[in-house]
């Protein structure tokens, strides 16, 4: 049955979150050269150092079983931040190319935060958009769209409403992502309009965050009310790769996203 004639919302029914599949991608600048031989040391106050043939701590990038950490001050395992070199690590210290079906299609983030440029600006994710623009179109008989252009992309509505639209903005030096339908992370069934709500809104994030299962979380969080990131319209909120900040106007949420 098409998305347009059962509504998620409206149903009782659930299923479990469809899985991150996450890829590890070998293509990250070294500084502390691969394959080295060398050991993990916990350190007294928390967190880890790695140290080489002759004990001493490793800066810089730093691969281990096919995995990449960076040691930072003092070689200092980094996590869940940015390395110098513009990479976000997660909470374990490891960084990962960030891969992901969506709605039948696939789709991977960019190695870095992505930055507009007005001059010969590409999404990494356009053929996959393309894709899932057929999928969307046939689920809802032409009455929802996607509209894919170089300075924005907009899921909406066929007399032109926005339901969803990412964009880059000067103001802050990076992106706005702009909110007018709920945001239901459990709806994964595509029977329901829910689903494809919350899969599109993933599929921007995948455009130009290299954590894009962070910043959903974030701003899923903030958009339902609970806010357990603690987003704020006057200060910026670090989430993975990304700073946030969230306003609203005119029934719509609006996430200012930054490096």
């Amino acid at each position: 049955m098409r998305a347009t004639v059962r509504n998620r919302a409206a149903a009782n029914w659930k299923k479990a979150a469809a899985g991150l599949l996450l890829t590890v991608f070998m293509s990250v600048p070294v500084q502390a050269g691969p394959g080295r031989t060398g050991t993990w040391q916990a350190l007294p106050e928390g967190g880890f150092v790695y140290l080489n043939e002759e004990g001493t701590p490793v800066t810089g990038w730093i691969e281990e079983g096919g995995i990449w950490y960076y040691g930072g001050e003092n070689g200092v395992l980094l996590t869940d931040t940015m390395t110098p070199d513009g990479y976000y690590v997660n909470g374990d210290g490891a960084w990962y190319r960030r891969t992901e079906k969506i709605l039948g299609t696939t789709f991977q983030a960019p190695e870095r935060f992505l930055t507009w440029q007005k001059e010969g600006f590409s999404w990494p994710g356009k053929d996959g958009f393309s894709v899932l623009a057929s999928t969307v179109k046939t689920a809802f008989s032409g009455e929802r769209s996607l509209r894919i252009r170089e300075d924005g992309l907009e899921y909406r509505m066929k007399d032109g409403t926005v339901l969803i639209g990412l964009y880059p903005d000067s103001s802050c030096g990076g992106w706005r992502l702009d909110l007018a339908v709920g945001l239901d992370r459990n709806s994964v069934d595509p029977a329901y309009a829910d689903t494809y709500n919350y899969q599109i809104f993933k599929a921007f994030l995948y455009q130009i965050s290299s954590s894009p299962e962070t910043a959903a979380d974030a701003i899923c969080d903030s958009w339902s009310g609970s806010n357990a990131w603690g987003l704020s319209r006057t200060a910026w909120t670090r989430a993975g790769d990304m700073q946030i900040r969230y306003g609203a106007s005119d029934g719509m949420g609006h996430f200012w996203m930054t490096p």
